[in-house]
């Protein structure tokens, strides 16, 4: 699995958490998990910082 501090995608997210990629967007719209905002319509995750949340 990725490291604590590793940025993934929501791909990578979904395939972890075993939820679809689509969920992953719609808990990032509502705000419900922590991400990272790189640039217009780039996100990405630590998935440690979500399990805790």
């Amino acid at each position: 699995m990725t490291g604590d501090k590793e940025l993934i995608t929501a791909h990578v997210l979904a395939e972890a958490l075993d939820l679809s990629v689509e969920t992953i967007w719609r808990y990032t719209r509502e705000n419900k998990i922590p991400y990272v905002e790189l640039g217009s319509r780039q996100y990405r995750y630590k998935l440690a910082d979500v399990i805790k949340h």
